[in-house]
């Protein structure tokens, strides 16, 4: 089912060349699955990791070992999750053309905006992402130095037909300018019907 209102959230900018789409996370429906699901890690994984770092300052013997390699992992997944959430309120951009793909949220550091080369885009997709839970809306980059790839993900908080009315005008998009990169479709819920 498709939201009558999401032409207008999404405000849409188009030369000959350059889609550019912008929007407000704070005003487009949210997903309440990975809201929910996203929301239960932070409230687990940041109080387990303030108790094991008790624990490191408060252990005698060998397990400090322990807490101090899960502490590498457990802080850096605190300030993620929490840098997730700062996005849920954040401004998106999106600018694509045959030679750049640029994404950025207004007001965050300019390290964290993706400026990618277009012929280092593998795919464009749409669906679940590697067997994901959640459906998503990605933009794949090969790195030119192996098989590493890097992952955009675009709209991470907006519902289905959000994510999916960017995906149609991405593809619509590319297929006028005649872009040579690879779109995949990969929607569950289109599968089912």
């Amino acid at each position: 089912m498709r939201n009558d209102n999401t032409e207008e959230l999404l405000i849409v900018s188009r030369t000959d060349s350059t889609l550019k789409v912008e929007w407000s996370n704070r005003d487009i429906p949210k997903s309440l699955a990975l809201t929910i699901f996203s929301l239960g890690f932070w409230l687990i994984w940041t109080p387990a990791t303030i108790y094991i770092t008790f624990l490191l300052f408060t252990s005698s013997g060998d397990s400090w070992y322990f807490f101090s390699v899960w502490l590498l992992m457990g802080y850096p997944g605190v300030f993620v999750s929490t840098y997730q959430w700062l996005i849920r309120w954040s401004h998106e951009t999106i600018e694509i053309d045959n030679e750049r793909y640029r994404h950025h949220f207004v007001g965050f550091p300019s390290w964290l905006q993706k400026n990618w080369d277009a012929k280092e885009i593998t795919k464009i997709h749409f669906g679940c992402y590697d067997d994901a839970t959640f459906q998503s809306l990605n933009i794949v980059r090969a790195r030119s130095w192996g098989t590493i790839v890097a992952l955009d993900i675009i709209a991470m908080w907006a519902t289905d037909d959000i994510k999916r009315e960017l995906f149609d005008l991405i593809r619509g998009h590319l297929d006028s300018i005649g872009s040579s990169i690879p779109i995949v479709d990969n929607d569950r819920s289109r599968e089912s019907e």
